[in-house]
């Protein structure tokens, strides 16, 4: 009779140890195409779930943004529109068979694009010696910016300043980049 006494504590381990398994949360991690999660406004980007089960122990999978549903359709990826700045918060959810479930959560900072204003600047001299004067192209932004400046479309060598001072008639343009390593050209400024 000792020894049917001395299995049933072992039993009732094994038992409880089951049952916390069942209650166990389902793993689970986001991976981010490009592994970065600071990107530019337009930039495509795939988010895909990461879980430890194997696809058919996984039961259901959806996406959420913002608490608002982004994806409910199983799959363990998911486009983010990024055409609107702004933080979003990316949540992934995975139900194993049992109905466990876990969530992952991302946040993605989706950054616009520079914004500035060019303006032409004629010299109080350059009115008075020159019919038409060549204008001082000047960058006009409150953030700090790196610049290059193009004629007719291609680079000019060295021209990376916020003002620049044309030395040629051609159409001008400018590439401005912020900090976040977004871009935006200018319209082009004709100078006669």
């Amino acid at each position: 009779m000792t020894q049917k006494y001395a299995l049933l504590p072992i039993v009732l381990v094994l038992l409880v140890s089951q049952s916390l398994q069942a209650n166990q949360p389902v793993p689970c991690q986001i991976s981010v195409t490009g592994g970065q999660t600071s990107i530019c406004q337009g930039q495509p980007l795939v988010l895909i779930g990461q879980t430890a089960l194997e696809a058919d122990e996984v039961s259901r999978q959806l996406w959420e943004t913002n608490g608002k549903l982004l994806s409910d359709n199983g799959n363990n990826f998911t486009r983010l529109d990024t055409s609107t700045p702004g933080s979003y918060v990316v949540t992934y959810k995975v139900w194993d068979a049992t109905g466990n479930e876990n969530s992952c959560t991302v946040k993605i900072e989706v950054a616009g694009p520079p914004e500035f204003e060019i303006v032409e600047n004629f010299g109080f001299f350059q009115r008075i010696l020159f019919k038409k004067p060549m204008p001082r192209l000047r960058i006009l932004s409150e953030e700090s910016h790196t610049f290059q400046w193009f004629l007719n479309g291609n680079e000019i060598s060295g021209a990376s300043e916020a003002v620049y001072k044309p030395s040629a008639a051609g159409k001008y343009s400018v590439k401005v980049t912020s900090q976040q390593g977004c871009s935006a050209f200018s319209k082009d400024i004709i100078v006669d």
